[in-house]
């Protein structure tokens, strides 16, 4: 019996035959990840070692060379750039296409270990990094103050960070966002120069001083028949008189405090970068997408919790 005939003869069977089809499709469609890259391995990977202090001069004899030397010998190396910049020095290395990516890590990973020690002592550990594209943001938000509002860019800045960041990370897919645009607060410690040579002290110094002493230690266990309490002293800072009354100093039996040699403040860290939406200083908040997530998908729940704020 043909096809044909047999439709002609039970035609409420194939018309269900066909619906339940039609609907498989649609549900199987919708679930379909779409992607604007596709997950490829690009054989790209970047080195990251921050400085923080020292000009591009320093950063390219102490750091820069040092690594080029190291990671040179890798093997498979097609083109290595670099970059040396104020406190940061920025290593590229392409490889060819079907390289084994995590081979090679391990490898500059191993390379990099062995000079460790001839890096400057304030540089941070080399950052080994391996570019995708998938890794990009799926979609930025732009945040500005209503006119009139007199909200500034590190205002929107702390609003996008305490109030709307978290409200996109708990978004099911999303792997991580970032926020662009604006400045952190921090504690500025303006030293006198003439005051430090005075004392014999250096920056460097007072700069362990106020680390060691804005920490936080566990300090063990009371145990009070089944109950056990933990125990921990906090040594964090809370406040400016704090800091400011920090002994950084002992000489001739008297205390030398971070206010005898400087002045501390309130400020926000030195700008490098301003973001600027339709002419007026704003942020971004950055949403990238978990590995494997449907794009569309996520962004249309990112829409949805922007929309329910």
């Amino acid at each position: 019996m043909s096809v044909a005939k047999a439709v002609v003869k039970r035609p409420v069977l194939w018309l269900v035959v066909f619906a339940l089809v039609a609907i498989t499709s649609i549900f199987l469609l919708s679930n379909i990840a779409v992607e604007m890259y596709p997950e490829i391995e690009m054989p790209f990977l970047v080195i990251v070692t921050s400085y923080p202090g020292a000009d591009p001069e320093t950063v390219e004899k102490s750091v820069t060379t040092v690594l080029e030397a190291a990671v040179a010998n890798t093997g498979g190396i097609q083109e290595m750039t670099s970059m040396s910049r104020a406190q940061a020095s920025i290593i590229r290395l392409m490889f060819d296409f079907g390289t084994d990516m995590d081979v090679k890590i391990n490898r500059v990973r191993e390379n990099i270990d062995r000079v460790t020690n001839a890096l400057p002592d304030n540089a941070a550990s080399p950052m080994i990094m391996q570019f995708r594209p998938e890794d990009q943001p799926i979609i930025r938000i732009a945040v500005r103050g209503a006119p009139g509002s007199g909200l500034t860019q590190n205002d929107l800045r702390a609003i996008a960070i305490n109030q709307l960041e978290d409200h996109f990370k708990q978004i099911e897919g999303v792997a991580s966002t970032s926020v662009d645009g604006g400045r952190d607060p921090i504690v500025r410690v303006a030293l006198s120069q003439n005051r430090l040579e005075a004392y014999g002290i250096t920056i460097n110094e007072i700069s362990r001083t106020l680390g060691a002493q804005n920490m936080e230690l566990g300090a063990g266990f009371i145990e009070d028949g089944l109950v056990e309490y933990s125990i921990k002293t906090s040594g964090e800072y809370s406040s400016l008189a704090e800091i400011a009354n920090t002994v950084v100093l002992q000489t001739g039996g008297a205390d030398i405090r971070l206010q005898d040699i400087g002045e501390v403040s309130f400020d926000y860290q030195d700008e490098r970068s301003a973001v600027y939406i339709n002419g007026e200083p704003g942020v971004y908040i950055s949403i990238i997408k978990q590995s494997g997530a449907n794009t569309v998908k996520v962004a249309g729940q990112v829409y949805k919790r922007l929309l329910s704020l």
